[in-house]
């Protein structure tokens, strides 16, 4: 009992210790730490903002350079003479290095590899071995800027001496400095160093902030000087021992006064817990009696406070255990048995925790052989999320691609695709991967640190988890080369046969309108452009004639961009154009398309050393070479086509206008039909616009009412000239005129509708009338148009058989026998003409 309780009292002595002190130590090492930390921070910040503020100079004076640099570059383009490529402002020599050099070029490369910064910056070595070796130094400044008038972009290079940059950093930090170094990137320039042992590099390695060393017993504060705007910079170093010495008095001296204190503090708990210690002593001593096996052991209540009613609870307590002891030894065999039960199911729960053991090791075993299963498929399996970021690559990607699976995971699969097979864009075929499954995909895959691609057919599966999109599973196949070769001739057959298509067409259309415009489908089927265009050679100018392709129809108004002159000049000079800025030969009103398209080619169509006019096709994919082998085989196919096409046109032309001197001539013969088929013309015009015809169709009737009578030529002049009735024969050889003058037409190949009222605007439309041995199924309208008009000019013209008659007379004419003998589409609207617009009619019937 002596060992507990001096163990009892060493416990209670050390919790009143602790309790008493403890907040005194705490507070103390809180405040230590807190005071001290804010007076290292305080004076670190306020050293380290001057001395910033001293290296802000400095950037200040780099970044006057660079916009000296950047303004010679500009006025040197305002000068009068812009076209050298040196000059000297204010004594400051400057060389400019113009777009499409080569040394422009390999400047160009240097600023993409900087992130794009618009400063390039090169050491220029002057000794032997290559080195820099003093402040004679000479560093080239390159600054990129645009020409704004003309757009071309280009370098203005200056030179920088090393003295001129050690004398502006000295200059900024006044002396002050430890050391310094000047840098460009890792690569030191030079180096001022008083403390050989300070590493310029490790404020380097912390941009934004300061950097803080010890070196037998002296502290050191480094800084860099951040973002140079011509990529030079310093790193620095200054000494602060001076106020460690200090902080270190202040520390020592407040650790004193915390020790004094928590001294002190020791000494009253130690005084308190022997106090305490009695009344407990007391309790321990009754219970130890117990525990000894005196359980009628009691403790003599002779107090009223606390502890007495604790010695009073003890008695009872102790009363109770002696009850409960009786009891706990009956019990005792109970329990012993229910420990056997115990043991004997502990060792059951054993063995099924061995079974489960045992399936799970099963269970990685086989996710074991499966993950070894999928790396060591040889085709390349992929999964992404809904984000379209990889989420797992078996170890085929190494092997197809030189790519290893980390290099893929996390990242988007399009990093890694370098075109479709088909030409098309990537983006929407990624986004189409997530709404259905794609099979078949032929996809071009880059490899790794080659300009090589990898041929692949892709399939793919979405993924999902309780109807819930998860990502997708895509699979791809490597082709082999008798594959590809059997792909490439199935698409090569399927050129041809397009080619051949087109040349059937050539072949086959004289028509230039419709040659056009078949040539104009047969490329954009076989080539797919965003815009095709076909201009001819007319009259010393290239006209556009037809334009296609998906932005056809938002270009609006096409015009050349450059000189008509000039650009037949470049069609006659050269085999063909191309570019990737279509601005430079077109414009267009909606300025978009330009952004959008990536390629274009103008093609010259020549026949017989003559130009015919251009080819011109543009997308927002770059041609390959099989495709400009088409389009060259399309254009000479198709020069030889239009030229002939053009001849049939001027032949024809030339043939319709002999044939309107023919009708002429024909109404001559007869003074009473002067001007008759002139009056038809406009009269079927007029007739054609009410009922809302098309352009193109007025203008057939207004040639068909022209031609109408052509056939009359036939026609003896006794019987057109004839007064009076005629007889029975000359009747039938007057209807013969309208067969006549379809013979006369058809070598021209006229439309349809033309020759409708040329050969039956004498049939009536309950299919009377002549020429009586032709069988129709239908009146034509253009028939039924030409017969309204000519019968209206036939009654209000004087013949030799008949007066003429009123205007309104005719008209009540047309109205009764509608549906009968004329077409009632065309009675309806030669009625309403005369109903809204009789003055019209009455013009053409008088002149």
């Amino acid at each position: 009992m002596s060992g507990f309780k001096t163990t009892f009292k060493k416990r209670l002595a050390m919790v009143m210790i602790i309790f008493s002190i403890a907040p005194i130590i705490l507070f103390g090492v809180y405040t230590y730490e807190d005071l001290s930390r804010q007076r290292m921070e305080t004076y670190e910040n306020g050293f380290y903002s001057a001395f910033n503020n001293d290296m802000q100079r400095f950037n200040l004076w780099m970044e006057g350079k660079k916009m000296s640099i950047q303004s010679d570059g500009k006025l040197h383009f305002l000068s009068q003479n812009p076209s050298l490529n040196q000059g000297d402002i204010d004594g400051r020599k400057y060389e400019i290095i113009r777009e499409g050099s080569e040394a422009y070029d390999r400047l160009m490369k240097l600023k993409e590899n900087s992130d794009g910064n618009q400063v390039v910056t090169e050491i220029l070595r002057i000794n032997e071995n290559d080195e820099i070796v003093d402040g004679r130094t000479v560093i080239n400044v390159y600054v990129w800027d645009q020409d704004q008038r003309t757009g071309h972009s280009y370098f203005t290079k200056e030179e920088v001496r090393l003295s001129d940059l050690i004398r502006e950093v000295e200059k900024a930090l006044d002396d002050k400095f430890t050391s310094y170094s000047i840098m460009i990137e890792e690569n030191i320039l030079f180096t001022q160093n008083k403390e050989k042992y300070l590493n310029p590099f490790d404020p380097f390695y912390n941009k934004g902030a300061y950097f803080t060393t010890k070196y037998k017993n002296q502290y050191f504060l480094g800084i860099y000087s951040g973002d140079s705007p011509i990529d030079i910079h310093v790193s620095a170093y200054r000494n602060y021992s001076n106020a460690i010495d200090q902080i270190r008095q202040y520390q020592i001296d407040f650790l004193l006064k915390i020790i004094l204190v928590g001294f002190a503090g020791c000494m009253i708990s130690i005084v308190i817990a022997r106090q305490m210690n009695y009344p407990i002593q007391k309790l321990k001593n009754a219970v130890g009696d117990i525990l000894d096996g005196e359980i009628e052991s009691r403790i003599q209540v002779d107090q009223r406070d606390e502890f007495g009613e604790i010695y009073a609870s003890f008695n009872q307590l102790a009363e109770l255990e002696t009850l409960n002891f009786k009891k706990m030894v009956l019990s005792g065999n109970e329990i012993g048995e229910k420990n056997r039960q115990l043991i004997s199911l502990n060792k059951e729960l054993e063995m099924s925790y061995e079974q489960l053991q045992e399936a799970i090791t099963q269970l990685d075993l086989l996710k074991n052989k499966q993950e070894t299963l999928i790396n060591n498929i040889g085709e390349l399996i992929w999964t992404m999320n809904e984000e379209g970021l990889v989420t797992f690559v078996n170890r085929a990607v190494t092997d197809k691609l030189g790519f290893s699976p980390n290099e893929f995971v996390g990242k988007s699969i399009l990093q890694f695709m370098a075109e479709l097979e088909s030409g098309d864009q990537l983006e929407p075929v990624i986004e189409q991967m997530q709404l259905l499954d794609i099979e078949k995909l032929g996809v071009y895959f880059h490899k790794k640190e080659t300009d090589e691609k990898a041929f692949m057919i892709v399939n793919t599966k979405r993924l999902f988890e309780n109807n819930v999109f998860q990502g997708v599973q895509g699979f791809a196949r490597t082709i082999s080369d008798d594959w590809m070769i059997h792909h490439m001739t199935m698409r090569r057959n399927k050129e041809m046969e397009i080619t051949g298509q087109i040349s059937w067409v050539l072949a086959n259309n004289i028509l230039l309108e419709e040659l056009l415009e078949e040539v104009i489908k047969k490329i954009e089927q076989l080539l797919h452009p965003d815009l095709c265009l076909i201009g001819l050679y007319e009259e010393g100018e290239v006209v556009i004639t037809k334009i296609g392709g998906s932005f056809g129809k938002q270009l609006g108004q096409v015009r050349l961009a450059m000189a008509n002159g000039l650009f037949v000049e470049l069609l006659e000079e050269q085999k063909f154009i191309r570019g990737t800025e279509l601005a430079q030969s077109f414009r267009v009103s909606n300025e978009s398309i330009y952004e959008a398209i990536r390629d274009y080619v103008i093609l010259p169509l020549r026949f017989d050393q003559k130009l015919i006019g251009f080819f011109g096709i543009a997308s927002a994919k770059l041609f390959n070479e099989s495709d400009l082998k088409v389009l060259q085989i399309i254009a000479n196919q198709s020069a030889i086509a239009i030229d002939k096409a053009q001849l049939y046109k001027t032949l024809k032309e030339d043939y319709l206008n002999t044939i309107r001197v023919l009708a002429t001539a024909v109404e001559a013969k007869d003074a009473y039909t002067e001007g008759h088929s002139y009056r038809v013309s406009k009269v079927a015009k007029h007739i054609a616009e009410t009922m809302g015809c098309s352009d193109e169709y007025v203008e057939e009737i207004e040639i068909s009412g022209i031609l109408h009578d052509i056939g009359k030529i036939g026609i003896y002049d006794q019987i057109l000239t004839k007064k009076g009735k005629l007889s029975e024969g000359e009747y039938e050889a007057i209807q013969q005129h309208p067969s006549i003058g379809f013979k006369i037409i058809e070598p021209i190949k006229l439309s349809q509708p033309i020759i409708d009222g040329v050969l039956l605007h004498h049939k009536r439309y309950d299919k009377g009338g002549y020429p009586g041995d032709l069988e129709i199924e239908e009146l034509p309208l253009a028939a039924g148009i030409i017969g309204v008009a000519d019968a209206i000019d036939a009654m209000t013209s004087t013949r030799s058989y008949s007066e003429a008659k009123p205007m309104q007379m005719a008209m009540a004419e047309i109205r009764k026998h509608s549906g009968t003998q004329f077409h009632p589409k065309a009675a309806e609207a030669a009625l309403k003409l005369f109903r809204e617009k009789p003055e019209i009619l009455e013009a053409i019937m008088n002149e």
